[in-house]
């Protein structure tokens, strides 16, 4: 089994795996700051997974979103990606790399949202 059925095979609720994990991460983080990256990296994976297969099975994708069980749960895949690049983004502050955490002084993903959006319109 290659990556590309590894990928076509990911179930579109899984989405709500990965928010389950993020959330789970940030719960868990007054006891150790080691299984909220842990949960974190698992969260972002699944996103990166669910991504993936967007993109390159929209198709497929379309169809499953028949299901009233996977409509209704495609809808975590917002809120779980804010969530695991949140706790990317802590992982990568706590190791040093300060300039690589989504913005200079900022503390929000959404501000690298609107970042993003403001430097591809060519706005900086």
């Amino acid at each position: 089994m290659g990556m590309r059925d590894l990928i076509k095979r990911v179930p579109v609720p899984m989405s709500g795996v990965m928010l389950g994990c993020a959330a789970l991460g940030n719960l868990l983080q007054s006891y150790s700051e080691s299984i909220r990256y842990v949960f974190g990296i698992i969260s972002f994976l699944l996103l990166m997974l669910l991504v993936l297969k967007i993109t390159m099975y929209p198709s497929d994708v379309k169809e499953d979103l028949k299901n009233p069980n996977y409509n209704e749960r495609f809808g975590y895949i917002s809120y779980g990606g804010y969530a695991a690049i949140s706790l990317h983004k802590a992982f990568l502050e706590s190791i040093g790399f300060n300039h690589l955490a989504f913005g200079h002084s900022t503390s929000s993903p959404s501000y690298m949202c609107l970042h993003l959006s403001i430097y591809e319109k060519g706005e900086s």
